[in-house]
């Protein structure tokens, strides 16, 4: 999974050199066995495990938000900027514009992010219903009563 991810980075970045084009993106994978999930997230995607009533939070989403992503930007050079949106929401950002601390690709970024990924294992138990792994924009429309519903209906 690391050498896929560093690999694949790699690429991005080389072929947006030849593009001459920005940007990047988040990654979440994972392999299943028949009772294990491995799991490795870069970015700001969120992997969610429903077991009965309750929603499992399987990984860390990698924002600026976050203290240690935060500090880890800091030490090696860059800065978090907060911006307030017209509705009032705050954004907090990697050098005042991207909200990852971690992605594939975004080479404009890459002195100060990384597309380290953080890597998780969880066994599942025989209570886990499903497992749902979505990007940050899936889980800005849908909040976790819609998973929980979709399974009733």
């Amino acid at each position: 999974m690391l050498l896929g991810i560093y690999t694949t980075d790699q690429d991005v970045c080389r072929n947006l050199d030849k593009l001459n084009l920005t940007g990047g993106s988040t990654a979440l994978l994972s392999i299943i066995t028949q009772n294990k999930l491995l799991l490795a997230n870069v970015g700001d995607s969120k992997a969610i495990l429903i077991r009965g009533n309750q929603a499992i939070p399987i990984n860390t989403e990698h924002t600026a938000h976050d203290e240690e992503e935060r500090k880890a930007v800091e030490a090696r050079g860059g800065f978090i900027f907060e911006k307030k949106t017209i509705t009032g929401a705050r954004r907090i950002l990697v050098q005042g514009s991207l909200e990852v601390t971690r992605a594939i690709g975004d080479r404009n970024y890459k002195k100060y992010i990384t597309c380290e990924p953080d890597i998780y294992e969880y066994e599942f138990s025989q209570d886990d219903q499903y497992l749902i792994l979505a990007t940050d924009g899936l889980w800005k429309v849908k909040d976790l009563d819609f998973w929980f519903n979709l399974d009733r209906k």
